[in-house]
């Protein structure tokens, strides 16, 4: 694995869903967390352009170690990694494969229910 962070570290995961108060957080750990990491350093490098999130509702999740070095958007397919000041790198989220094996992490009753059905 290709990560600055050890395949051990937690994950903090935080859906965006929410407009005007806290978007609901949680922490992935041991296995998921190696397991979900993996994923996202096989995803395949894209030049497509990341889709438009909506003004409201659900806009993707942010994943990033808990120490902080990097950082992933995932929504609609795309996933946008950020590290420090390198420029952003995009990978193809194919069937949302990685956005689903992250949002069933979320503790139950912790996301909202009606924009999970459709989704995972």
């Amino acid at each position: 694995m290709a990560t600055s962070s050890s395949s051990s570290d937690a994950l903090q995961a935080t859906a965006l869903v929410f407009s005007g108060r806290p978007d609901p957080a949680w922490s992935i750990a041991g296995p998921s967390a190696a397991a979900i990491v993996e994923l996202l350093e096989a995803a395949p490098v894209t030049d497509a352009a990341s889709p438009t999130a909506p003004a409201l509702g659900y806009r993707g999740v942010i994943l990033s170690p808990e120490a902080g070095v990097v950082s992933w958007v995932i929504h609609a397919g795309m996933i946008v990694e950020t590290r420090g000041r390198s420029a952003p790198v995009r990978r193809r989220d194919d069937g949302r494969r990685i956005e689903r094996a992250v949002l069933t992490t979320a503790p139950p009753g912790l996301l909202p229910a009606p924009w999970l059905d459709g989704l995972i």
